[in-house]
Parts: structure tokens; sequence; C-alpha cells
């Protein structure tokens, strides 16, 4: 009971510190990536699984697809309140595989863009 309490309050901060990093994203930061014709292949890949998560299915969005959801202006609030346990469990694996099969980790991304800050 100690450990689930915990557990919990682990996973309620680190959803907080999500939040807030999501709140310094400026709609100037999604416009940089947007106007790009090819986007860095780490960038593209934190928002092809971006995309998933918020589509709840193992995506394969093309660039256009990519940058309408950067375009839509719910796109920060929808990853704000997203739900964790609404996302399917194959999404969310499929989501770690690549994380861990790209060596994505926050400080390789954010030499690429400041958009970055969408902690993977």
């Amino acid at each position: 009971d100690v450990y689930k309490r915990q557990a919990g309050q682990n996973v309620e901060e680190n959803k907080s510190n999500l939040a807030d990093c999501l709140r310094t994203i400026r709609k100037a930061d999604l416009n940089e990536v947007k106007a790009l014709a090819n986007p860095p292949a780490k960038i593209r890949l934190v928002l092809d699984l971006v995309y998933g998560i918020l589509h709840k299915r193992i995506p394969q969005p093309t660039w256009q697809e990519v940058k309408a959801m950067l375009g839509d202006s719910t796109f920060l609030s929808n990853l704000i309140s997203l739900d964790p346990n609404t996302v399917p469990e194959d999404v969310k694996r499929w989501t770690r595989e690549q994380i861990n099969a790209q060596g994505l980790d926050v400080e390789s991304v954010q030499k690429v863009s400041r958009l970055s800050l969408i902690h993977i």
C-alpha cells in the first residue's frame, strides 16, 4: 500500500513537471519546427511519438500531418491534459522501444531544437 502511494505520487510529480515544461513552449517554437521542410531526424521522431500518443495509435504520419498537429490551437492543452491511462499499451510499448532503439534523450534532442522541452 505504501509502494502504491509512492508510485502514485511519482506519477503525479512527473505529470506536473511535464505540464510545467509544456507551458514554456511558445507558438514561435512550434512555428520554427513547422517551417522546416525536412526536420532533423530526432525532432521528427519525437513528433511522430507525440502524434502516436495523442492519436492513440502507432503512427506513420506524414510531415504534413505532423505540421497540422503542431498548428492545432489545442495541441499543447491536449498534451497537458492527456491521461496516460487512455493511451493503449501497444502504443506505450512501441514508444518506449523507439526511444530506446534510437537512443533518444532530452540532451541530444535539445541540441537540435528548443521544442525538445516535450520531454521524452
